[in-house]
């Protein structure tokens, strides 16, 4: 896997990922050519789960996250899997800035603009803030071209002026988060029967077919618009 994630890199690849929930950072984002990025809640603390260590790089939103869930439906959900598509999102802002900069470069602006939250083994570099980033662009693409020496450039380059925006946090959140544990979600798929199977099936055979049917009630009520009786 490391071989891999070496080559991404030497290929100009920029790689997020997802800390881990619990206990140690986990590979791949234990690796020093990722960015690896933890969990922090609505409160701004970080998440309880959110894996600690000395290769944390970012945090960012990751409870308590709107996504996709099965048979098409939406579901709130938390992690640092959740938290990593914020930084991903925010790394593509900032290289449409200019696509010939290198990720190195992304992902030194991503660190040295970040908000510090406090122990960076919990919070790495911090908060990823795109408004600070995108404030400092210009002033740390040209410190960043002037240093291309530096094999190290996180250590080397700083900016003026420190993040001090204040962090926005939540206090009125109403979603309720459905997650399980690996050992439960192991639990309760073990236990699922043929009956229970086929339950499933149905339910989704049945949100597809009833799809099917809205789509061609549309497709009628068009074409009558068109030639009217």
């Amino acid at each position: 896997m490391h071989e891999a994630v070496k080559r991404a890199k030497q290929n100009g690849i920029l790689i997020v990922t997802a800390a881990g929930n619990g206990g140690k950072i986990e590979y791949p984002a234990a690796f020093k050519e990722t960015i690896a990025v933890g969990s922090i809640g609505p409160d701004g603390k970080v998440s309880e789960a959110s894996s600690i260590g000395n290769m944390l790089d970012l945090v960012a939103p990751g409870e308590q996250i709107l996504s996709t869930s099965a048979f098409e439906g939406v579901m709130a959900s938390g992690g640092t899997s959740m938290a990593a598509p914020h930084v991903t999102g925010i790394a593509s802002v900032l290289w449409q800035q200019d696509k010939n900069v290198s990720a190195d470069f992304i992902k030194y602006l991503l660190c040295v603009t970040a908000k510090k939250l406090g122990d960076e083994t919990k919070c790495g570099n911090g908060i990823v803030d795109l408004q600070y980033a995108l404030s400092h662009y210009d002033e740390l693409k040209k410190q960043y071209e002037e240093s291309k020496e530096l094999q190290n450039v996180s250590d080397n380059l700083e900016i003026d002026s420190v993040n001090e925006h204040d962090l926005e946090t939540f206090d009125d959140v109403d979603i309720v988060e459905g997650r399980w544990e690996g050992n439960t979600h192991l639990s309760f798929a073990t236990k699922l029967t043929g009956d229970d199977l086929k339950v499933l099936k149905r339910e989704q055979h049945y949100k597809t077919v009833r799809q099917q049917d809205l789509m061609e009630k549309e497709r009628i009520l068009s074409f009558m618009d068109i030639m009217p009786i």
